[in-house]
C-alpha cells in the first residue's frame, strides 16, 4: 500500500495485545524453566542430570499440540499458553522422582542399568498416580462442566465460561499425558 510522505500505520487494540500477551507468555516460560533448572542444579549438584529432567518440559510441548490437534482447537496465546507454563512446573515431577531414586541407587552401589531398572519398577506407581488423578480433576473443566444452582439442574455442560478455561484443561491434560509416558521411557534412557 503505497502511502504519501509522513503518513504510516500501525496495527493497534487486539493485535497489539495479543502481541504483548505472547511476548510476556514466552518470557514467562523462558524463566520458569530458568527457575526449574537452577532448583534442579542446587538439588542434584550437577549439570547433566536437570538437563535430562528439563527435556520433559520439551516433550511436554509436543502432548500440548497433539491435545490442540485432536480436539481441533487453536493454540490461544492467553489459556494455552498459561497452561504450558503451568504445565512446566508440573511435568518435571515426574522426571525428578525417577532421576532422584536412580541416583540414590547409584549411591548404594549398584550398576546404572540395574538403578534404572529397579526406578522404574518402585516409581511407577507413584508416577502414573499422580497423573492419572490430574488429568481426572481437569475433566469437568475439558468437557465445559459448570455449576449452575439458579436452574433445575445443576450441571450444565458447555457453559460459555467454561469455553474459556477449556484450552488451558486440553494443553495441562495431554502434556501431562504424552511426557508421563515418555518419562518412563525415554528420560531414563537419556540416563544410560
Amino acid at each position: 500500500m503505497d502511502l504519501p510522505q509522513g503518513v504510516s500505520y500501525q496495527f493497534s487494540g487486539e493485535d497489539k495485545n495479543r502481541q504483548e500477551s505472547q511476548i510476556f507468555i514466552g518470557r514467562a516460560l523462558i524463566i520458569a524453566v530458568f527457575l526449574i533448572l537452577v532448583i534442579l542444579v542446587a538439588q542434584f549438584n550437577s549439570i547433566a542430570l536437570p538437563m535430562i529432567v528439563i527435556t520433559s518440559v520439551f516433550m511436554s510441548i509436543m502432548g500440548v499440540l497433539i491435545g490442540l490437534i485432536i480436539h481441533d482447537r487453536p493454540f490461544g496465546i492467553i489459556m494455552t499458553g498459561v497452561g504450558t507454563v503451568a504445565l512446566a512446573g508440573i511435568v518435571v515431577n515426574n522426571a525428578i522422582v525417577m532421576l532422584d531414586y536412580v541416583v540414590k541407587l547409584r549411591k548404594r552401589g549398584l550398576p546404572r542399568n540395574e538403578a534404572i531398572i529397579i526406578a522404574s519398577a518402585v516409581r511407577f506407581r507413584p508416577v502414573i498416580l499422580t497423573a492419572v488423578t490430574t488429568v481426572l480433576g481437569l475433566i469437568p473443566i475439558a468437557i465445559g462442566m459448570d455449576f449452575d444452582f439458579s436452574r433445575d439442574t445443576i450441571f450444565v455442560f458447555g457453559a460459555e465460561s467454561a469455553k474459556f478455561w477449556k484450552s488451558m484443561a486440553l494443553a495441562i491434560m495431554y502434556g501431562l499425558g504424552v511426557t508421563t509416558f515418555l518419562t518412563l521411557f525415554m528420560v531414563l534412557h537419556f540416563t544410560l
